[in-house]
């Protein structure tokens, strides 16, 4: 178990948020008023963190739960130097609506999947109809050319967001993708080897290890597919 935490898998080993932030800031270093969207912003959590890291960035924080609004628009309203949008809705593959389950509003845990067995079994009690669109939709409303960082923590939705931005990604124009894959990706059904033949040949992979070291994830292999905990990679883009 230790092994795997060393190894940036497992329990625990995708919550070290302070690693994150700082693997994510380095790839953005030299980068002037970059624009991140964060997926899954919750209630700012790690959008505050990041912020006192890159105080010139654009900011759009996407979060669906009604529960969260507050606390992002108080998060916006503190920080009246930069650029921050905050979008009440889920990214997919399209448009619509999906029902978010979670153990109480606002949870960090809440996913558009349904988890009715394993150790996020309780993540069912509260439910709330939330509004669904693709990041190709959102970025042309807010009229983004590029993403210089694409976070996202939305609990097994990670690939569908992906799914949703083939304009984007066909395009080029996110330049660093952070994503957590692990035990939400059971109930979303997605394999890390989705993720590797979407991103493999435009972006360099890695996983970020405690302390905010990564490591290369140079070729696919069955070992990736770890749905026990949470672990978090970065997709950087390769030169064209």
């Amino acid at each position: 178990m230790y092994l795997l935490f060393l190894q940036g898998r497992g329990p625990g080993a995708g919550s070290d948020r302070s690693a994150e932030v700082a693997a994510e800031a380095r790839l953005l270093a030299g980068v002037t008023r970059p624009t991140i969207v964060n997926v899954g912003a919750n209630q700012g959590q790690w959008a505050a963190e990041m912020m006192a890291q890159i105080p010139d960035a654009r900011w759009v924080l996407v979060e669906p739960s009604a529960a969260c609004q507050p606390a992002l628009r108080e998060l916006a309203k503190s920080r009246p130097a930069q650029d921050v949008q905050v979008c009440a809705v889920a990214l997919g593959v399209g448009s619509g609506h999906a029902d978010l389950w979670a153990d109480v509003p606002g949870s960090p845990a809440a996913s558009v999947f349904q988890r009715p067995d394993g150790y996020l079994a309780h993540l069912t009690d509260a439910v709330e109809q939330v509004s669904v669109m693709s990041l190709d939709d959102l970025a042309a409303d807010l009229g983004l050319e590029r993403i210089d960082l694409l976070k996202m923590d939305c609990e097994g939705s990670e690939f569908a967001v992906l799914r949703g931005a083939a304009v984007l990604l066909e395009r080029r124009a996110i330049r660093v993708i952070s994503f957590e894959f692990g035990s939400a990706a059971v109930a979303a059904r997605v394999f890390f080897h989705d993720f590797w033949q979407l991103l493999s040949g435009s972006y360099r992979l890695s996983r970020v290890l405690p302390g905010g070291r990564t490591i290369a994830i140079d070729g696919y292999h069955e070992r990736l597919e770890h749905f026990y905990g949470t672990a978090t990679y970065l997709a950087t883009a390769r030169e064209p």
